[in-house]
C-alpha cells in the first residue's frame, strides 16, 4: 500500500494492485473509503499540463457529481503529482453494449428515452460550468439499464478551459466529430477546435441512436444496383442524411432496422433537422442539452403500448408515441424478418463444465483413462518374497515413470511461460507494419473456417496494419458467410491510445468503438459480434500518428455457416 497526499490535505491510502487501467495510468482502489477511487498516471504522462488541468477540473465541478468520474483531489507524491481521486462508477455498462439493434431485445423504448433524457442532463451540468466535453462517444458514457441513469467517464480528456489558456482534448471518434472538426489533428491543430456546439452535435448522434434502433443519423442503406461507401463518415462531411428527404440522394434509404423518422413528434422532429441539417453549415442551430433533454421529458409522457389488432395482446416491449400511425417497432421487425436469428448454443449440463465440440471428446476421454491407469494404486494384500520382490521393481518402474512425468510437466509449464515472455515483449515492442507478417486489407472468413455446427475458434487469424496520420482514416473489408460471428479485435499501436473501429454493414448496420492498446498475450480484446452474412467496411482511424496492428483473434460461430 502506498500513502498519497491530495492538494485537499487529505491523505489517501492506495491499494496495491490497480482492479483497472489503460494506455495512461491505473485505478486503484482507496482503503476505508468505497465510494472513490484513485487514478495514478503512468511516469511519463505525469506532465504539468496535464497536471494544470485536473486541478482546474477539480476546482470546477458540476452538480450532481456521481453523474461523473471527475476528479476531486489532486494527488502528490513527495511534492509531485501522480494523479486524482474521482467517484466510483459501479454496476453500469457501456452505452454502446446496449443500444445497436441487435443487442437491445428487452428493453422497452422508454428506457432508451429515459438515458437520453439524463445523458441530456448530464452534459447541460458540464456546459453550465463553462466547460466542453470535446470526445462525447457511447465509449466513455456508462449507463445502468435498470433505470436508465448514466455516468461520464475519461473526463481527464476534456477540452477544459480557464482565464489563462485551454487544455485541449486531443481525441475524437470520427463517427461522433461535428462536420467542421472532421479530419482535423485535435492535439496539433489551432485553437479553438472543440465547442459547446460541437459538443452538442455529438448528444444529438447519441440520442438519435438510443431512439432509433442504434441507427447512426448519417448511416444509409443504398438501393440495389447502386454502388457507395456506405461510410457515415463520409456522409457528415457532405451532408447527407437519408432520414431527411431534402438531404437523401435518389440511391439511398434510411437502414432497414431503423424506423422512419415520422415515428416522431413534430418537436422532435425539428430538433433533430436543426442537428443535422441546419446545423451542418450554421453550428449555432443545434439545439441546446437544456432543449433535449425538456423535449425528452415530454416524449415520455406521451407513449403507448402496441396492441395486436387481431388477439387485444399488449406488447409491452414495442412502445412508441402515440400519435404515430403505426408500431415503429412492429415494422422494423417485418423489415428484418429475412434476417435468421441465430441458433441458441449447446449448454453444459454443469455451470462448472465448459462446452467440448464432440470431435474433441474422445481425444480428452482417452487422455483421460490414460493418466488414471497410470497414477492408480495397488490394493493392500501378502505377497512372498518372489512376490515382493516384483512388487519392488514394479514401484521403482512406478517412481521414475512419475519422475519422468513430472520431468516432462516441468519442461511444458517452462516452455508454455517462455512462450509467454515472448510474446509479451513482442507486443510491447514498437511494432511497424513494415516488419509483420500477417496482414490483409480483405478477410473472407468461409464456411471452412469452422469444423462443427456450433462453435470454432480461430488461434491466429488475420491482421489490419498500417501507419495512420493524426485524424486519418484506414478502410478494410470483412466478409463472412456466416449469420452470426464473434470477433475479438485485439489493438497494438506504436503510442498508448489505440485506435478508434468503425463497422458498417452494406445496409447500414453501424457500431464504433476505441479499441485500446493492449500489448499482453491473454488480453480478452474488443468482442464485436456480426449478426447478418455479408460484407462489413471496417474504418481504423486515429487523433495522433501511430503505427497500428489490430488482429482478430478469434472467430465464433454458432450456426455452421449457414
Amino acid at each position: 500500500m502506498a500513502d498519497y497526499l491530495g492538494q485537499s490535505g487529505k491523505l489517501y491510502r492506495i491499494s496495491d494492485k490497480p482492479f483497472d487501467g489503460g494506455g495512461e495510468g491505473d485505478i486503484f482502489d482507496v482503503i476505508n473509503k468505497p465510494n472513490i477511487v484513485a487514478k495514478i498516471f503512468n511516469a511519463n504522462n505525469r506532465t504539468i499540463e496535464r497536471e494544470r488541468k485536473i486541478t482546474i477540473e477539480a476546482a470546477n465541478k458540476p452538480c450532481d457529481i456521481d453523474q461523473y468520474a471527475w476528479p476531486i483531489d489532486v494527488l502528490n507524491s513527495n511534492g509531485r503529482f501522480v494523479g486524482f481521486i474521482m467517484p466510483r462508477i459501479s454496476n453500469k455498462r457501456k452505452l454502446r453494449h446496449i443500444y445497436i439493434y441487435d443487442k437491445r431485445t428487452g428493453l422497452p423504448w422508454s428506457l432508451f428515452i429515459a438515458i437520453a433524457k439524463n445523458l441530456s442532463a448530464a452534459v447541460n451540468n458540464v456546459h453550465e460550468i463553462h466547460q466542453i466535453i470535446g470526445d462525447l462517444n457511447t465509449d466513455n458514457i456508462l449507463v445502468d439499464t435498470n433505470d436508465g441513469t448514466v455516468a461520464l467517464v475519461d473526463i481527464d480528456s476534456y477540452h477544459i478551459s480557464d482565464s489563462n489558456r485551454t487544455y485541449r482534448c486531443a481525441v475524437g471518434m470520427p463517427a461522433f466529430v461535428a462536420p467542421e472538426l472532421q479530419g482535423i489533428a485535435f492535439a496539433s491543430a489551432p485553437l479553438p477546435t472543440f465547442t459547446i456546439e460541437s459538443d452538442r452535435f455529438s448528444l444529438a448522434v447519441i440520442i438519435f441512436l438510443l431512439l432509433f434502433n442504434g441507427a447512426h443519423p448519417f448511416s444509409c442503406s443504398m438501393i440495389q444496383g447502386s454502388s457507395s461507401r456506405f461510410q457515415p463518415i463520409d456522409n457528415i462531411a457532405n451532408g447527407i442524411c437519408a432520414f431527411f428527404k431534402d438531404r437523401c440522394p435518389q440511391n439511398m434509404e434510411i437502414p432497414k432496422y431503423a424506423p422512419d423518422i415520422n415515428m416522431l413528434p413534430d418537436y422532435m422532429q425539428n430538433l433533430f433537422r436543426r442537428a443535422f441539417v441546419d446545423g451542418l453549415i450554421a453550428p449555432t442551430k443545434r439545439p441546446s442539452a437544456e432543449e433535449w433533454y425538456y423535449a425528452l421529458e415530454k416524449l415520455e409522457n406521451e407513449l403507448r403500448d402496441c396492441i395486436d389488432s387481431k388477439t387485444g395482446a399488449v406488447n409491452a416491449l414495442h412502445i412508441y408515441y402515440k400519435g404515430a400511425k403505426e408500431c415503429p417497432w412492429c415494422r422494423v421487425n417485418e423489415k428484418m424478418q429475412h434476417i435468421r436469428k441465430p441458433s441458441q448454443p449447446v449448454v453444459p449440463s454443469s455451470p462448472m463444465q465448459a462446452y467440448v465440440p464432440s470431435s474433441q471428446k474422445a481425444q480428452i476421454a482417452s487422455v483421460s483413462t490414460t493418466a488414471s491407469a497410470s497414477l492408480a494404486i495397488p490394493s493392500t494384500h501378502s505377497v512372498n518374497n518372489a512376490q515382493a520382490q516384483s512388487a519392488s521393481a514394479t514401484t521403482s518402474k512406478n517412481k521414475l515413470s512419475i519422475k519422468a512425468k513430472l520431468m516432462v510437466l516441468t519442461m511444458c509449464i517452462v516452455t508454455i511461460l517462455a512462450f509467454c515472455i515472448y510474446d509479451s515483449i513482442k507486443w510491447n515492442i514498437k511494432m511497424t507494419p513494415e516488419g509483420y507478417k500477417n496482414y490483409s486489407n480483405e478477410i473472407h472468413i468461409t464456411s471452412s473456417h469452422w469444423p462443427n455446427k456450433y462453435s470454432s475458434y480461430w488461434p491466429y487469424g488475420y491482421s489490419f496494419v498500417g501507419t495512420l496520420e493524426p485524424g486519418a482514416t484506414d478502410e478494410y473489408l470483412i466478409v463472412t458467410e456466416s449469420n452470426y460471428l464473434s470477433m475479438a479485435f485485439k489493438t497494438h499501436t506504436s503510442d498508448n491510445h489505440g485506435v478508434d473501429i468503425t463497422i458498417i454493414r452494406e445496409d447500414g448496420y453501424y457500431m464504433t468503438f476505441n479499441s485500446s492498446n493492449s500489448g499482453q498475450l491473454f488480453f480478452v480484446g474488443d468482442y464485436v459480434e456480426l449478426q447478418q452474412k455479408g460484407k462489413y467496411k471496417v474504418l481504423i482511424s486515429s487523433s495522433y500518428k501511430t503505427d497500428y496492428v489490430v488482429t482478430l483473434d478469434g472467430y465464433i460461430d454458432l450456426t455452421g455457416g449457414n
